[in-house]
């Protein structure tokens, strides 16, 4: 009778894929490969289960620790990057003690996923993690010689996306940010007309919807002279969560001539600059 008893009990045990039977358990992939390619991979990312809990992870593929009743769940999936303050699913700019934005945050990556937990079964899912920021850089080009002339090149750039829902990729801000930029020399110093070249890089979310982003250029000359050109670029950034690729806008600057007679900036268009200027902010 007992070898009877044993034989149907591994019997029973073979019909369970779990060790929880009335439970099941969720593996989670993350694909990484819509990300753009100047980017780097986080070390680390955080997987949330809405209303049950999260857990930080440092592989692609994870199995939750937790087990969950059979139903319906929401996955969210991103990373903590510096410059960034997470609280909830919302992400947001750090600001600095001018009250401007953070010019070079870090890459900001989320992923969502509907899971349908069924008992006594793994699930297996895949989360595509999308790239909420993209670099932009804008190089000035000047005739060779007028660097002599120049002393400080700033600039300003409001419009801009403060905030981002980590679930739905949209904007949580009420009002655009601001941020201030320095333009530096870039190596190699001229382009391939021997024109001189001046950079800045920034990392942002994006344009503020029904705002204008508008570049303020002040340009400061050897003599103190200071003088200011204002670009409308919202055609060109509204457009700009299309690609992650980095974007990089030139134009040629001119120089204030004499007093009163204001410098320029022609139309901004895409370029690939042939030095990386270094950011700096105030």
């Amino acid at each position: 009778m007992g070898a009877t008893l044993l034989g149907t009990s591994c019997v029973k045990d073979e019909l369970f894929k779990t060790s929880h039977p009335a439970q099941g358990a969720v593996k989670i992939t993350v694909d990484w490969s819509k990300r753009s390619s100047e980017s780097r991979l986080p070390g680390e990312y955080t997987l949330r289960i809405i209303g049950q809990g999260e857990v930080n992870v440092t592989e692609s593929a994870t199995v939750y620790p937790s087990l969950f009743e059979p139903g319906k769940y929401e996955l969210l999936a991103f990373n903590s990057p510096s410059g960034f303050e997470i609280k909830g699913n919302t992400a947001t700019v750090l600001t600095l003690a001018s009250g401007t934005m953070l010019p070079v945050p870090g890459y900001l990556f989320s992923g969502q996923q509907q899971l349908y937990v069924q008992k006594d079964d793994t699930l297996q899912v895949t989360v595509g993690m999308r790239q909420l920021v993209r670099q932009l850089t804008f190089v000035l080009k000047l005739e060779p010689g007028e660097e002599n002339r120049l002393k400080k090149l700033e600039a300003t750039l409001e419009g801009i996306i403060p905030s981002v829902n980590l679930l739905s990729g949209e904007t949580e801000a009420v009002t655009g940010g601001r941020l201030n930029m320095i333009f530096e020399p870039t190596d190699p110093p001229t382009d391939d007309k021997g024109k001189i070249m001046y950079a800045t890089t920034l990392r942002i979310l994006g344009g503020m919807p029904f705002e204008r982003q508008l570049l303020t250029v002040q340009m400061t000359l050897n003599d103190s002279y200071k003088d200011r050109v204002v670009t409308d670029l919202s055609d060109i950034m509204k457009n700009f969560a299309a690609s992650r690729e980095p974007l990089v806008l030139e134009a040629d600057l001119g120089l204030p001539i004499s007093l009163g007679v204001s410098g320029s900036i022609n139309d901004w268009k895409p370029g690939l600059p042939e030095g990386n200027g270094e950011v700096s902010a105030e």
